[in-house]
């Protein structure tokens, strides 16, 4: 697609920078993006806040969740977050994110949301089970984002899918 969305590179620029830039960086600031987008979809303004209290949580802490983490951090209070490899969960802590393993996610989400569940939901994973998951992580009228690429078949838990906003 680059005849659509290939840009010049600005004087200046590291070819590191660029690496980021081109991708990583923006895909994972989309996928946050989208979550902050649709929660605030009946806000008429042009920029959002960060609103008091509110929780995200993320779904792979790979160079692109790390860079979701990062911007998630910029328009939610809390920001939680798993993968299955702990030295992914070490780099997700040094992000700034809450850290844990996904058995003990659900649980500290509760508690740190009185019960209520997180206000968004970021997958960066992809398949079915991830996207359950996030699904039964989030509140009644939460968002979920998922740029994880979705490419097995599964099922989904389609009452999970009730009063809930998803991109």
């Amino acid at each position: 697609m680059a005849d659509s969305s290939a840009i010049a590179v600005p004087a200046g620029t590291s070819k590191e920078s660029m690496l980021l830039l081109c991708d990583i960086f923006s895909t994972g600031f989309s996928c946050a993006h989208n979550a902050r987008r649709l929660l605030d979809e009946d806000d008429e303004r042009e920029v959002w806040s960060v609103k008091p209290d509110s929780v995200a949580v993320i779904f792979g802490c790979g160079p692109v969740g790390l860079c979701a983490i990062s911007s998630a951090l910029t328009m939610f209070t809390t920001v939680f977050a798993t993968d299955p490899n702990p030295e992914r969960r070490a780099l997700a802590a040094k992000h700034g994110a809450i850290a844990l393993p996904a058995e003990q996610l659900h649980q500290r989400v509760l508690e740190a949301t009185e019960g209520r569940g997180a206000d968004a939901a970021l997958d960066l994973v992809g398949g079915p089970q991830v996207l359950n998951l996030c699904l039964g992580m989030i509140r009644s009228y939460g968002a979920v984002s998922s740029i994880g690429m979705q490419t097995r078949k599964g099922e989904i838990d389609y009452p999970l899918l009730y009063d809930k906003k998803c991109a």
